[in-house]
């Protein structure tokens, strides 16, 4: 005779998972395996990681166009393609500088 079926809310998975947990931290709330909640609620979990990644982008997104700073360049970095590097170069795409170890001749 199998096991009874653990009541386990899968309202309540979703939910836990839009917030970040990890799948073992929702199977210990649910008293239940990770392979119970793998089997049982994939859907719900994917569906609720990813309702948490919109929330937060919104978030961020909502951040940067009220005037967060570090927001914003944050968004332009990952979605414009900005960066801070800065190169520098000399005539014809040349080093910028060149440094000489030696002796000087002319004060021998």
């Amino acid at each position: 005779m199998a096991r009874p079926k653990k009541n386990i809310d899968g309202e309540q998975v979703r939910e836990l998972a839009a917030i970040g947990c990890t799948h073992r931290e929702i199977a210990a709330v649910c008293r239940c395996s990770v392979d119970t909640l793998k089997r049982r609620f994939a859907e719900e979990m994917d569906n609720g990681a990813e309702e948490g990644k919109t929330r937060l982008r919104k978030a961020l997104w909502q951040n940067a166009l009220s005037g967060n700073v570090t927001a914003q360049i944050w968004l332009s970095k990952n979605v414009l393609g900005f960066s801070d590097k800065t190169e520098l170069s000399g005539p014809d795409g040349g080093p910028a500088f060149k440094v000489y170890l030696g002796v000087d001749d002319s004060k021998v």
